[in-house]
């Protein structure tokens, strides 16, 4: 049967390993940032309705714009609360039920999600091993994390460039590189890139709350697996994600003290 039931640890441990002052520092600057990214799509709603509530809708292409963007807005604010709630929850969202999967196959669907993505001319370089390459994994939350690094990829490729996404086992590991020919990462922001709300420099600043790595971070440990990243400024980034193929150890299901 599937296996499940990874604790939960407090919210307060889910962030880095921290003194007291440290940790309180830390928490009141994630509070900050959290309110800070909620505010900027809420002054937009609010303006819009203001809009709409004077004048906007006896013009009804000025209507209809407002409108158009009230929703992606509204989205965002979605995105945004969702994965504060996921990395709030701990354990309990970062695994669920463990199967036997084919990781290759798990690739294949993410890269098909990310290859009809809107606006952009992309080339999907896939190399996959031959033979099924099997972990024990939490089939969607692998997949969330596939998609986070494609989707982060997609967004820094420049139009025409090309997104590696390799497969392969090296001893003990499953090991996925999703690699871009963006504009890369500098040496002074490649420790930190993990970290919720952190962005590196303006050249990888997109719209996004800069939860996605984090979140991807916290869901490959849960799995006993680690990721990390590779890059050089002007060269791309690398994002490799290695996962034991019986999935987390005991000690990984063990709860924070």
């Amino acid at each position: 049967a599937p296996a499940s039931g990874i604790g939960q640890r407090p919210f307060s441990d889910s962030g880095p390993d921290l003194g007291d002052d440290a940790a309180l520092a830390y928490q009141r600057r994630f509070v900050a940032d959290a309110s800070h990214e909620l505010r900027t799509p809420l002054t937009s709603i609010l303006g819009y309705t203001r809009m709409l509530r004077d004048w906007g809708l006896q013009h009804p292409e000025a209507s209809a714009e407002a409108v158009a963007r009230m929703e992606a807005e509204a989205v965002r604010m979605q995105s945004l609360v969702e994965g504060l709630l996921h990395l709030a929850r701990g354990d309990e969202a970062g695994v669920g039920a463990m199967a036997e999967a084919d990781l290759g196959h798990l690739v294949l669907e993410a890269v098909d999600l990310a290859s009809v993505a809107e606006g952009q001319d992309l080339a999907f370089d896939l190399q996959l091993p031959e033979a099924p390459l099997m972990a024990m994994v939490d089939r969607e939350a692998i997949l969330q994390v596939l998609g986070i690094l494609l989707d982060n990829a997609r967004k820094f490729s420049p139009a025409g460039g090309t997104i590696t996404v390799s497969l392969a086992r090296e001893t003990e590991s499953a090991v996925v590189t999703v690699a871009d020919t963006g504009p890369g990462i500098g040496p002074e922001h490649r420790d930190r890139i993990f970290e919720r709300f952190y962005r590196a420099d303006e050249s990888r600043t997109t719209s996004g709350a800069g939860l996605g790595l984090a979140i991807a971070k916290d869901i490959v440990e849960r799995h006993g697996g680690t990721i990390q990243v590779a890059s050089e400024p002007g060269h791309g980034a690398a994002f490799t994600v290695r996962l034991p193929p019986d999935g987390p150890s005991i000690e990984d299901h063990v709860p924070a003290a």
